[in-house]
């Protein structure tokens, strides 16, 4: 769709005239919806919203639908951060999400599941381009938003895979929207549960490896919980936890050397990667130092006793 300058229309009040004309009142805002495509704040941005919602009432629906509104309220979201307030940024990350999750359910086939997962990682990656740029109030939201998308692209990887493994390589639709339902609620439970609860380390270990959580979240649930370097150390064993999160994960943490140096082993960082990342000397400056200047038989400080 273009935009009101890029279509030429000198102004908001021109396009109305045009499209009032050709289809009257309901029509034109319908018209609206379908030949510009506003902002917040835009002149006629009320009124391609008010299009949108005749379309949806009459005959307009299902899964592309929907994803492609979550995909245009995000947007606006992205192109106004700095014009709109607080509480207008976290209206259309609402909806966008209520959208998103309605576009998951509409899922029928291989097709629609892939089809709900590209969209939410292109969800996220403009979630990530907002969430320092969205005010204090909504940055909260935004970022409870990106915890959810993640949920919901590791859900639905899953039930492809399942699907993919199934006899026929295909599930009827009323099973597939029970799965996917199934597959949401039980894997946002977990989390949220986490999230709320002060659990023994061992039985948040026992959750967390009995329970397929994404791993952002699993490093978001680790982060502020008092855990024994060894329950540290077997969670992050977990083979789908990147170096690049463990890394993040273990910087400015208090954990023993020998520890650290293991994950970061275990995970096929180099020696000499693992000696820069926990500040461990080269073996080789160490003996230099023992030993001293050359001529010299034993430690510097032995010299000339």
């Amino acid at each position: 769709m273009l935009r009101l300058e890029q279509a030429g229309v000198a102004t908001a009040a021109a396009v109305m005239a045009v499209v009032a004309v050709a289809g009257g009142a309901i029509g034109a805002p319908v018209a609206v919806d379908s030949i510009t495509e506003q902002n917040p704040g835009d002149p006629l941005y009320g009124v391609e919203r008010f299009g949108e919602r005749i379309k949806e009432a009459t005959y307009a629906g299902g899964q592309n639908w929907q994803l492609d509104r979550a995909r245009e309220r995000v947007q606006e979201l992205e192109e106004t951060t700095d014009e709109i307030d607080p509480s207008d940024q976290e209206d259309l990350l609402s909806e966008a999400q209520e959208r998103l999750a309605e576009g998951i359910k509409d899922s029928e086939d291989m097709e629609g599941l892939e089809r709900a997962r590209n969209a939410l990682k292109s969800h996220l990656d403009t979630l990530e381009n907002v969430e320092n740029r969205v005010s204090e109030q909504a940055k909260e939201s935004v970022q409870g938003a990106m915890v959810r998308s993640q949920v919901q692209v590791k859900a639905l990887e899953e039930v492809e895979n399942k699907v993919q493994s199934s006899p026929e390589g295909e599930v009827p639709p009323g099973l597939l929207k029970q799965e996917l339902e199934n597959k949401l609620r039980s894997v946002e439970n977990v989390v949220e549960t986490l999230q709320e609860r002060e659990l023994p380390p061992g039985i948040f270990k026992e959750i967390v490896e009995n329970r397929d959580i994404p791993s952002e979240n699993l490093m978001e649930l680790m982060e502020d919980r008092s855990l024994s370097p060894g329950i540290v150390k077997e969670i992050l064993e977990n083979e789908e936890i990147s170096l690049e999160q463990i890394e993040n994960f273990l910087e400015g943490r208090n954990l023993p050397r020998g520890i650290v140096m293991n994950i970061l082993k275990d995970k096929g960082m180099s020696m000499e990667n693992i000696r820069i990342f926990t500040d461990e000397p080269d073996i080789s400056e160490n003996v230099r130092e023992n030993i001293g200047p050359p001529g010299n038989m034993g430690p510097a400080e032995n010299a000339g006793s």
